[in-house]
């Protein structure tokens, strides 16, 4: 009987509302130095096909990536590694960035 007086409506109706689903954590990505230069490289060898530069999304299509945000932080690093060793140069902001090769 206490466990009746104690229970909230929702416990005894069953009803607690909608119920999230909780997003899991994926493992994350570590790469060696070596690695991260081999795809600057290969991002590098991409960026030199287009003479009038690319956007960052035809590239992350180009290299692989997945549309919308998934796979980006595949992408990302290798790109700032390449635009560090300035190999690779990039004019504008948000989705108007183009990236150049030097």
């Amino acid at each position: 009987m206490h466990a009746l007086r104690s229970a909230s409506l929702g416990d005894l109706t069953g009803a607690h509302g909608p119920v999230r689903a909780t997003k899991g954590k994926g493992k994350r990505i570590r790469r060696s130095p070596e690695e991260l230069q081999r795809l600057a490289d290969h991002l590098v060898a991409l960026v030199m096909k287009h003479p009038n530069g690319i956007r960052a999304e035809d590239l992350k299509r180009a290299f692989g990536v997945k549309p919308g945000n998934v796979g980006a932080k595949v992408f990302t690093k290798p790109l700032a590694f390449a635009l560090e060793s300035k190999r690779i140069t990039k004019r504008g902001r948000r989705r108007m960035t183009t990236y150049h090769a030097r």
